[in-house]
């Protein structure tokens, strides 16, 4: 009885020494696939977030702007163009300058601007009612927004 408890014992130890072997190998197989996917996925957000964040940046300001007169393209100093957006009787300046989106009250020195994000280069134009944007990533894909300041107007006509 006592050997082929043993016996029974070693081969039970020797299938899960065995089974762990198997794991061991499909796992250092897989670990090629698994960075490929990790760095892929990395690639991807840094590619989204340096392309659209800049742009969502502006969008949100718009939305949040006042009705009237809320939204013009200006320029500081250094003629550097800056999208003008009012909100509750301040002016804000969004602006890209040196690889970063900034923002900056109007009243004060460009020396209080707060930097929001990454950024590549803004072209700013202004056709009637309406400013286009043109935005150049660091990775220099090329995206537009066009933006419209909000009516005063509720209702429709009848």
């Amino acid at each position: 009885m006592r050997i082929s408890s043993i016996i029974r014992h070693r081969a039970g130890t020797t299938f899960v020494l065995i089974f762990f072997l198997i794991f061991l190998l499909c796992s250092l197989f897989l670990i090629p696939s698994i960075t490929n996917v990790y760095d892929g996925i990395i690639n991807r957000s840094e590619n989204t977030h340096n392309e659209s964040i800049v742009l969502e940046h502006l969008l949100g300001a718009v939305k949040r702007a006042d009705s009237q007169n809320s939204i013009s393209i200006t320029s500081l100093d250094d003629s550097t163009p800056a999208l003008s957006v009012t909100k509750d009787n301040t002016t804000w300046l969004y602006y890209c300058r040196d690889g970063y989106l900034y923002i900056q009250n109007s009243r004060k020195s460009d020396l209080y601007a707060e930097r929001l994000c990454k950024a590549g280069i803004m072209r700013l134009y202004q056709k009637d009612n309406m400013i286009l944007v043109e935005y150049v990533s660091q990775n220099n894909n090329v995206q537009n927004l066009i933006l419209t300041p909000r009516s005063g107007i509720v209702g429709g006509a009848n």
